[in-house]
């Protein structure tokens, strides 16, 4: 018993002494106002930056379908998960990026990466048993349109504005001729 209340004082002391050495030391560089900014500046973080959710679960039925729940989870993390989870072979490109955030109940898994690819402009290629991932290929191409004018297009334009406008076409215009007329002079 003896024993026991010296085991008992020294534990007290123990708690006593982490208490205050936490308390006080720690803080010692810091004023009060400043410890209560930082727990704000935590607080606000926790309140911003909603934790990621990412789960799946496989409904009973003879076909498997798949109730899927994601808010704020990455496109990246979300096929790697997918991939790991259910055995498949996934290649994500560096450049797919993106925040998901979808719901879906009763659906089969393919169906469900379909329509987050096309949501997310992505394109999903099965090479034998391999899936790649990667965004789409957008293809720019420039038509020259030679029987329209500038009023047919902008008619609410004004005058003064049209006006510049055919200044602004017909300097540049003659600086082109200036550099045909160098170029060609350059090269005698």
């Amino acid at each position: 018993m003896r024993y026991f209340k010296k085991y008992l004082f020294c534990i007290l002391v123990i708690i006593t002494v982490q208490f205050v050495f936490k308390k006080y030391v720690f803080s010692q560089g810091t004023s009060e106002e400043q410890t209560k900014e930082a727990e704000t500046s935590e607080e606000k973080k926790e309140l911003t930056e909603p934790t990621p959710v990412l789960e799946i679960r496989r409904l009973e039925a003879e076909v498997p379908l798949y109730s899927i729940e994601l808010r704020g989870v990455d496109l990246a993390d979300f096929f790697r998960v997918i991939a790991h989870d259910y055995s498949l072979n996934i290649i994500v490109d560096k450049n797919v990026k993106g925040k998901v955030v979808a719901s879906f109940t009763n659906i089969s898994l393919e169906e469900a990466l379909e329509r987050i690819a096309e949501i997310y402009n992505l394109t999903l290629e099965k090479k034998e048993n391999i899936i790649v991932v990667k965004p789409k290929e957008i293809v720019y191409r420039v038509f020259k349109l030679k029987y329209i004018s500038v009023k047919d297009l902008f008619p609410g334009l004004k005058e003064e504005e049209r006006g510049e406008r055919e200044k602004q076409r017909e300097e540049r215009k003659s600086e082109r001729d200036e550099i045909k007329e160098i170029r060609e002079k350059v090269e005698k």
